[in-house]
């Protein structure tokens, strides 16, 4: 009888392993899973969860600024699968991405959030107020012609009253030269909508990219020309499609990021031009990724100890 028993107990041991050895397979299974998707510092302590699939691409170790750029970067230009023309392709995405969330018949104008029908756009409209397509990254600082992808990439384009998109010119980003558009203080809860607008182009725009074009009869190619910097010192506007472009001040626009957090409109938005153009705004879906790369300006609103290596 206890041969028998003993006969029984083997099997079940077997089993009972088993069920062991499948256990610890998924935990492990789990563990990779978490590993692929977080970025952490360079002893590879965890810093942020990447819970959007979109971006495990640049999961791994935080061992630069420079570096976290680049991967970021890449990520940018190789998602932005719809190129937009200017005609009518910017004209009809601003339509969706500035809907007015109260009237579908209108859009919302960027700077004075004044509500407008869509049929009242520049060039087709007799209305008192029209509006058309504001580059809150300037035309003159790198991408004059109405092809060049930056130019026509609407995580930066916005609908905006024609007068006042007329009088915004080149001009660096700060508090004195918002109020001078609208001629009164404007709202703070577009100043970080701003930035982070800003820190998108200035990474998506890092002197790489694959795709030419034709301007004044010859050829350009963004990859040997373009090339979007944020500094803090007054923007320099340099010989159009050859170095880099300057655009300030990065002091304000760090500021504005962190005391006008990211908003519920915001997301949507970014949403939207994701389902146009193939790519997001990761400003908007991680805010820790300005510290990664401007930890400098950072630490004045943020605890940025786990990041000193990258001062």
């Amino acid at each position: 009888m206890k041969k028998l028993n003993l006969l029984f107990a083997i099997p079940l041991f077997i089993l009972s392993m088993s069920s062991c050895e499948k256990e610890e397979a998924k935990n492990n299974k789990n563990l990779n899973i978490i590993t692929d998707t977080y970025i952490s510092d360079k002893d590879g302590n965890k810093l942020l969860e990447l819970n959007n699939s979109y971006y495990k691409s640049i999961a791994g170790a935080l061992d630069s600024k420079d570096d976290f750029k680049k991967k970021l970067h890449a990520l940018l230009e190789q998602s932005h699968k719809n190129r937009l023309s200017y005609t009518p392709g910017c004209w009809d995405a601003l339509k969706k991405a500035d809907e007015d969330p109260n009237n579908s018949n209108n859009i919302i104008c960027f700077y004075s959030n004044v509500s407008i029908p869509k049929n009242d756009k520049d060039g087709s409209s007799s209305a008192n107020v029209v509006w058309n397509r504001e580059h809150l990254y300037p035309q003159s600082k790198g991408f004059k012609n109405n092809e060049a992808i930056a130019h026509n990439d609407i995580h930066h384009l916005r609908a905006t009253e024609k007068k006042i998109n007329a009088k915004r010119g080149s001009d660096d980003f700060n508090d004195t030269q918002l109020q001078s558009l609208c001629g009164k203080e404007i709202a703070d809860s577009i100043k970080g909508d701003i930035a982070r607008a800003m820190l998108y182009m200035s990474v998506r725009y890092d002197a790489d990219d694959y795709t030419s074009y034709e301007y004044n009869g010859a050829t350009y190619t963004d990859s040997d020309d373009l090339d979007l910097e944020l500094t803090s010192s007054k923007g320099d506007n340099k010989k159009p499609y050859t170095g880099s472009y300057y655009l300030g001040d990065l002091y304000y626009l760090i500021k504005w990021n962190y005391e006008d957090p990211v908003s519920d409109a915001e997301r949507k938005r970014n949403e939207i031009v994701y389902s146009i153009q193939g790519n997001r705004n990761p400003f908007i879906d991680y805010n820790d990724f300005v510290a990664y790369l401007y930890p400098e300006y950072a630490k004045d609103y943020i605890d940025i100890s786990n990041l000193d290596y990258l001062l």
